[in-house]
């Protein structure tokens, strides 16, 4: 079951002046588009953006958009949320890895000696 919609904005479309696509976001901070950029990309991970849900994740799509109506009132979607719904970067990715890898941390406790070793200078 989806998440209740907290707010709708409707962008026109940069192609074609006729057309206009809405981008949803969801009470849990998920967001949706039905552009053509949202509709047929998918990353590696699973994942959906367009230009739209990135000025959602920017907070500037109230200034961008032709028109936007807010359902969840004044509680809407907390920072947390949004937060939980925005995609790892690869550095955030490889940092949780090395973090729960017994291999890496002694690799990274051996790195840590070797640089100390490498701040002594010889006279």
């Amino acid at each position: 079951m989806s998440s209740p919609i907290a707010k709708v904005w409707t962008f026109p479309s940069s192609s074609n002046p006729s057309k206009t696509y809405e981008t949803l976001l969801y009470t849990d901070g998920s967001t949706s588009c039905n552009c053509p950029g949202w509709t047929r990309r998918v990353a590696a991970d699973g994942s959906r953006t367009c230009k739209h849900t990135r000025l959602v994740d920017q907070d500037r799509a109230d200034a961008e958009s032709l028109s936007h109506k807010d359902y969840a009132g004044k509680g809407g979607v907390t920072k947390a949320a949004k937060e939980a719904t925005k995609p790892k970067s690869p550095k955030s990715k490889k940092k949780e890895e090395e973090s729960t890898d017994p291999m890496s941390k002694e690799l990274n406790t051996l790195d840590k000696v070797w640089e100390s070793k490498r701040k002594i200078t010889w006279k």
